[in-house]
């Protein structure tokens, strides 16, 4: 069977459309065929340390990281930030007590921020 960046492993429908919207083989091969999350949903982990995940009423999010790491460790999905809702993004979080420039995805229950400046991981809930 064909598979992606001759990976042995493929990606399909919304979590593909987001893999090839980052860049596809020249961002990360699949390291995983798509499998069944909680609820419905689905996901991907991809070489390079990041995942996708995807659910009809979130869609596709790519998760990676330090943020990924301590999302994963909280119970990934099944924990009490959900499923990803944004990929993630970053912006100065001084003004919210964090140490200048963040990076931080959004969850269905909440935040996770990561600081640049110190490694420290911060939980915020909806």
């Amino acid at each position: 069977g064909s598979s992606d960046c001759n990976s042995g492993f493929s990606t399909v429908g919304a979590i593909r459309e987001k893999w090839v919207s980052l860049g596809a083989c020249g961002w990360a091969s699949p390291l995983t065929n798509e499998g069944a999350a909680c609820c419905g949903g689905r996901f991907n982990h991809f070489t390079d340390g990041r995942s996708i995940y995807w659910t009809w009423w979130t869609g596709a999010h790519a998760v990676q990281g330090a943020i990924r790491n301590h999302w994963e460790w909280l119970g990934w999905e099944w924990s009490w930030l959900g499923f990803p809702v944004s990929d993630e993004y970053y912006y100065d979080g001084s003004p919210w007590g964090m140490p200048g420039w963040v990076a931080e995805s959004e969850f269905e229950g909440g935040w996770i921020s990561y600081a640049f400046d110190t490694g420290q991981i911060y939980e915020w809930q909806k």
